[in-house]
């Protein structure tokens, strides 16, 4: 039996939080409670199916297409578990913007912490200023694709000029990167300079939809 998320650590009594992003967990917390809790399954917990084997012969493609229709559900929930580290945070027409004002510098947006498997992604963020009184030429936001393993972090960056963000409109901005072999606690970050009244969605696009773990029907290459 193994643990999958260790909810207390084997020499405390303290309760851990059950969701990371939430008590804004690092990266490397949220790694060290997923490898401890296959040592302490007693502290941890622990998910699980149970099946009997019978002698009908499965039905192969029911059975891939019903996994694609779950994962299709899923697998977007998982790549928008993203916070913000400074700034505020309000929900408009149901998606969580993140706000910082001009002055304060810092990560607007940050995680999922998820995988990255080999493959080639482009990630979508969302940006919108609110400050009229801009060079068009300031630097205003980095965007960046970090993960652990390797030996940079950083796997992919783009510099944000004023001119890119209109004022008071929505702008989406791409990046695009190739991940050669997996890297954990992937990362989507947006880093306000703080030039400027800026917002963030906290809600992105990935396309990645070349990568393995995404279900076969699923898949496709770029």
């Amino acid at each position: 039996m193994r643990g999958i998320w260790l909810a207390r650590y084997p020499d405390g009594q303290d309760v851990l939080p059950l969701d990371p992003y939430e008590s804004r967990a690092t990266p490397m917390e949220i790694l060290r409670r997923i490898q401890l809790a296959g040592r302490y399954p007693e502290h941890s917990f622990i998910w699980w199916l149970e099946a009997a084997r019978s002698a009908r012969d499965p039905d192969v493609e029911t059975l891939r297409r019903r996994h694609g229709e779950i994962f299709a559900k899923a697998w977007p929930e998982r790549v928008n578990r993203l916070t913000s580290q400074v700034g505020t945070v309000r929900t408009e027409d149901g998606v969580q913007i993140a706000s910082a004002p001009r002055g304060t510098a810092g990560y607007l947006m940050v995680g999922p912490n998820m995988p990255l498997a080999a493959a080639d992604y482009e990630v979508v963020f969302t940006l919108r200023r609110l400050s009229d009184d801009v060079d068009p030429s300031a630097l205003v936001a980095v965007l960046d694709v970090v993960a652990d393993g390797g030996d940079d972090p950083v796997i992919a960056s783009r510099r944000i000029d004023a001119a890119e963000v209109p004022l008071g409109s929505w702008a989406n901005l791409k990046v695009s990167f190739d991940v050669p072999e997996l890297r954990w606690t992937g990362q989507f970050r947006v880093h306000t300079a703080g030039e400027c009244d800026l917002e963030v969605r906290l809600s992105v696009t990935l396309a990645d939809a070349s990568s393995p773990v995404w279900p076969s029907p699923l898949r496709h290459s770029n």
